[in-house]
């Protein structure tokens, strides 16, 4: 989704069903600018197919498990921060070549189950979280924003953080409803706290070079949403490359709604507002709060939502079934 702006089909993996085809992507439009694109993952290719899924996307090329020093952190293999220096190294030799470069990194360590080597630990969780999913969540959170210091670090040290946008995102929920309780987390961390809602509740972050003064966008997107916002940061014209993107520029709308499937029903959405999730239809669906995380019993203003959510995904399933076998 974050590089092609499709929606998922929803009956199938997309690298699965679509591994074969030649799918517009951002991979494909920054090569047509000149770029190289490449993406870094610490386990095996063949993993969901990505063997297929990276050339259907266009990248010049992969690194898998065979390249990194695998000092065993988890079940995918090598540490993030083998991956960052991995990473850091073969873009440092396409900068030393004057070869502007797409990377894509697909971290692992802060994959569930959460578990992480005591070595590789940078805080010490309470004796009341010690043993929980939990505590297990916020131990591997913390060392991947360690591990993100040192990526960082690294672009410095090898002259990459000056022409650089990085982006960071979440690739999809965390902790598990079944097995952390929303009074655990409320409890532990002192916020207000949804299964729902705030599972699905992921960073994105993008630091841009000569950008002074951040700044929060308060505004709902999704990975829908990261192509069309990074073109528009990266200089690239979706309308001039007849570009279909079916996400939204999050710093170019002044309202926004994603729809949400596989994880919820065919229908479900988010808009500024409201989490809403159908039943058989719209009038028998619940909707919740963004904000206070608590009911909303009267939601019959955003059926036009509804309406243009299941529009949206039905035009993305006839348009990406129409895309060409490689």
């Amino acid at each position: 989704m974050s590089n092609t702006s499709i929606y998922p089909i929803g009956t199938l993996a997309m690298s699965t069903g679509f591994g074969d085809r030649e799918l517009p992507s951002l991979p494909r439009l920054l090569r047509d600018k000149g770029y190289e694109a490449y993406t870094f993952h610490v386990n095996k290719v063949g993993f969901w197919n990505r063997n297929g899924l990276y050339p259907a996307l266009g990248f010049n090329g992969y690194y898998d498990k065979d390249y990194f020093t695998n000092d065993h952190f988890n079940a995918f293999g090598a540490s993030d921060e083998q991956l960052y220096i991995t990473g850091v190294e073969k873009l440092t030799e396409l900068k030393k070549k004057g070869t502007p470069f797409y990377a894509q990194m697909v971290t692992a360590s802060s994959h569930h189950p959460f578990k992480i080597p005591d070595s590789f630990k940078k805080i010490t969780v309470p004796d009341h979280l010690k043993d929980t999913m939990l505590g297990d969540y916020l131990t591997a959170i913390n060392y991947t924003d360690y591990a993100i210091g040192t990526l960082i670090e690294d672009l410095k040290k090898n002259g990459l953080w000056d022409n650089t946008v990085l982006v960071m995102y979440g690739d999809h929920f965390g902790l598990q409803p079944q097995d952390v309780p929303p009074e655990q987390v409320e409890s532990a961390l002192g916020i207000p706290y949804d299964s729902r809602i705030s599972r699905f509740n992921i960073p994105f972050i993008v630091r841009v070079p000569g950008m002074e003064q951040g700044q929060v966008v308060e505004r709902t997107g999704g990975q829908l949403d990261i192509l069309p916002t990074i073109a528009n940061l990266m200089g690239v014209s979706l309308q001039q490359e007849g570009y279909t993107a079916f996400g939204h520029d999050l710093l170019n709308i002044d309202r926004n709604v994603l729809g949400m499937r596989y994880y919820l029903p065919s229908g479900s959405f988010f808009n500024d507002d409201i989490l809403y999730v159908p039943g058989k239809g719209f009038a028998d669906g619940e909707a919740v709060s963004l904000d206070t995380l608590k009911p909303v019993t009267d939601f019959s203003k955003y059926q036009s939502d509804y309406e243009y959510v299941l529009k949206l995904m039905n035009l993305s399933d006839e348009y990406v079934k129409l895309l060409p076998q490689r």
